[in-house]
């Protein structure tokens, strides 16, 4: 397959896919650049950056004003339109008003600049007369501005800033914005689909590196902002070199299919033998557009639909009465308007006593010292490992030291705190700590169907050594381990590949509330912070090695003040907490384990409905295997007492052991001799374990009247109305709600 150009399809990297997010698809990184497979034809139709960008292109690039061009977005069923050749979908009238909100915003930030129409690229294309090579590009993901001699990319972040460290993401686009070159956007527009389709970008001369570059993230919130890099073009090819390189390189080379929330867009899905099949799992037939969905989304969608929505599409909370701040002053001179923020190890960056994100007058620092290692004006695969697919890449640089994944160095990670620590002063924990990398599966080594590896270090060493003939019949190995047998009637062994937010797919960890999707409604026992914390403290102790249960040392040393993965609990609903852990441990399934048996910690398991065309992904609370069978646990946790149902009526309170029964139904896990659906019911008097037979006819019947009844309103709706109730006082998403204010009861 070639283009019009001569060349093959480019393959086409965005800065930001040097680093692989957690629970990401290495291989789906590969995917999506690769355009030989064609443009993405599975794109969620409404992405709510794309239609900020679309919004800014015409402000800034073609002077509509900020209300003309708001409204320039069709309305959901109309078709969509075209702005400097990207797509614009159809958009929820809520979404409208975030876009409104956030243009606001940044055009404030950005006051005094010089917006640039022309995105900047790094190209590579095959030497003259070579055959079968690819050329290849890498585009820096932000807005590009000029201030005086200075080249800036400014990056808008939906929700509040939160303080990270420098990644390999940062230091690709800082690298492109100064040795790239600008495409010409007007060629681009004028034949958008010959450039969506592989023709290499059209691109003008490269122009003379500028004195300094900078990249500059925003808050479509409040308009606080943040220095990421500051330095000359030198500083950002010594960036590149120690940190961008090796991340683009494992871009390149993809890795390891891991199923879950890419699945939803993924070119390549139905050649993917990772990504579990499960026709009919929901019981609904066809619905239109390709869509994600959860136990979560159907609990959201029943107290609004439109909060359901705006929860899907990742938007952040409003909080009440927001408005973006006014227009700077223009600054004079090429010194830095936006306020920096404390990033440390890269140039430009403030030391550790610098201020917060949202603080103004942050310093900022040299360029990289003297002796950086000199960056190569290259990305390239060696010629003696080809890229995924076939494909020869570029030439000009050595690989890096892995080949699936960025250096662990290069994800940003979080600070826990210490287990069974009491809680430090609130100056003394970072909110808004991320979560760790995941950790990506040997190439070669398939991992079980529908459950994905797990995080750092969690398979010990008397496990991973493991010979697949060591394993029961039917039971899949988990990632790092040796391939398992195949599992009956299904291909590949262990059967099952456009970033969207993991919020998306609905796969969030019921209870966990917080963050800026809202975290689950209220209303139901055990959804609040003590149930989040709870939570996250099980499945921290769950996952440490050697796998041991949950015992009286493990409890907070103060009842009354302790946290656990950045929750906090002070007082009465500290000590509920602590009583609803020691319930715990009677009944912690790692109890009488023999050594050996696989347990997985807070795993995310996914099916694709291929009839409905629906990507169920979720979240249980511990997976594991006992007598050569996979049993799968919830922990429904009610603080008001455990409710009095029990077997299958337990269901309608916690739909993710449904899940459970028709995933094993299905086959996405597979069944041994005596597979397990467990409901431990925790609450402040106790606990208990009620266990179900997946096989049964009766627990099976139960299992797909409650998930039908859940998935059904949600999967034949479209508009997505608000829907004013008690729900109303305290939805993160009033801001945006089209009710507005009004939506209060």
């Amino acid at each position: 397959m070639t283009t019009d150009t001569g060349h093959p399809p480019v393959v086409r990297l965005l800065s930001d896919t040097a680093v692989l997010p957690r629970g990401g698809c290495p291989a789906h990184r590969r995917v999506r650049a690769d355009l030989a497979l064609g443009p993405a034809r599975h794109r969620p139709r409404e992405v709510p950056a794309a239609v900020l960008h679309a919004v800014l292109d015409l402000v800034e690039h073609r002077g509509w004003s900020l209300e003309r061009a708001c409204a320039h977005p069709p309305p959901p069923g109309r078709p969509p339109v075209t702005v400097l050749g990207e797509r614009v979908p159809p958009v929820h009238e809520g979404v409208r008003r975030w876009v409104r909100h956030a243009a606001r915003t940044h055009l404030a930030a950005t006051a005094g600049r010089t917006p640039v129409p022309d995105f900047r690229v790094r190209q590579y294309m095959p030497e003259r007369g070579a055959r079968h090579r690819r050329p290849y590009e890498v585009r820096a993901t932000g807005r590009c501005y000029t201030l005086g001699a200075v080249r800036e990319l400014w990056v808008p972040v939906p929700g509040r800033l939160r303080r990270a460290p420098a990644d390999a993401g940062l230091a690709v686009a800082a690298y492109v914005l100064a040795t790239g070159a600008p495409v010409d956007r007007e060629a681009y527009a004028a034949a958008p689909e010959r450039f969506h389709g592989g023709a290499p970008y059209p691109m003008r001369r490269r122009d003379d590196p500028p004195e300094r570059v900078r990249v500059i993230r925003v808050s479509c919130l409040d308009g606080a902002t943040e220095v990421r890099f500051d330095g000359t073009a030198a500083d950002a090819e010594a960036l590149f070199v120690a940190r961008g390189r090796e991340g683009l390189r494992s871009a390149l080379v993809g890795g390891a299919r891991a199923p879950g929330a890419d699945c939803l867009a993924c070119a390549a899905r139905s050649g993917c033998g990772r990504l579990p099949r499960a026709p009919g799992l929901l019981g609904l037939g066809p619905g239109g557009e390709r869509r994600s969905w959860s136990p979560a989304t159907a609990r959201e969608h029943a107290l609004c639909p439109a909060r359901a929505h705006f929860r899907a599409l990742g938007l952040p909370s409003a909080p009440t009465g927001l408005r973006p701040p006014a227009p700077p002053p223009a600054p004079g001179g090429a010194g830095p308007a936006p306020r920096a923020a404390a990033a440390s190890g890269m140039p430009g960056a403030t030391g550790p006593s610098g201020s917060p994100a949202h603080r103004p007058g942050a310093r900022e620092a040299g360029p990289v010292p003297e002796g950086a290692v000199p960056a190569l004006r290259g990305i390239a695969v060696p010629h003696s490992e080809p890229a995924p697919h076939g494909v020869p890449a570029p030439r000009g640089v050595p690989a890096p030291h892995s080949k699936t994944s960025p250096r662990s160095e290069d994800a940003p990670r979080g600070t826990p705190v210490p287990y069974g620590a009491p809680a430090p002063h609130d100056e003394d924990i970072q909110r808004g700590t991320p979560a760790p990398h995941e950790e990506v599966a040997p190439r070669g080594i398939p991992a079980p169907c529908g459950v994905p590896g797990q995080r750092d270090e969690a398979v010990p060493r008397n496990v991973s050594a493991l010979r697949a003939e060591d394993l029961p019949h039917g039971v899949p190995a988990p990632h790092g381990e040796d391939v398992a047998p195949a599992v009956p009637g299904r291909a590949g062994g262990g059967e099952p590949g456009e970033r969207v937010p993991s919020r998306a797919a609905g796969a969030e960890r019921p209870g966990a509330g917080g963050g800026s999707g809202g975290g689950p409604p209220p209303g139901r026992p055990g959804d609040g912070v003590v149930a989040g914390a709870v939570r996250a403290w099980l499945e921290r102790a769950h996952e440490r090695l050697p796998r041991r249960a949950c015992e009286p040392a493990d409890l907070p040393v103060d009842p009354a003040r302790w946290a656990c993965a950045g929750r906090r609990l002070f007082g009465e609903r500290a000590r509920r907490a602590a009583a609803l852990l020691a319930a715990h441990i009677p009944v912690c399934p790692l109890r009488d384990l023999p050594a050996g048996d696989h347990v997985r910690s807070g795993p995310t398991l996914t099916a694709d409905d291929t009839e409905a065309d629906v990507l169920v992904v979720y979240r249980t609370d511990v997976l594991h295997h006992r007598r050569g069978s996979w049993v799968h646990r919830s922990v429904l946790i009610s603080e008001e007492g455990p409710p009095g149902a029990t077997g299958p009526a337990l269901f309608a309170q916690d739909p993710r052991a449904a899940l459970g029964v028709l995933f094993f139904a299905s086959g996405v896990i597979a069944a041994g001799p005596e597979p397990a659906v467990e409901v431990e019911v925790l609450g402040p008097d106790g606990a208990r374990v009620d266990t179900m037979d997946p096989a049964s006819p009766q627990v099976l019947a139960a299992a797909e009247r409650t998930v039908r009844a859940l998935a059904a309103p949600w999967h034949r709706d479209r508009a997505y109305a608000p829907v004013p109730g008690p729900a109303c006082r305290t939805c993160p998403y009033r801001g945006w709600c089209p009710q507005g204010e009004g939506a209060s009861p």
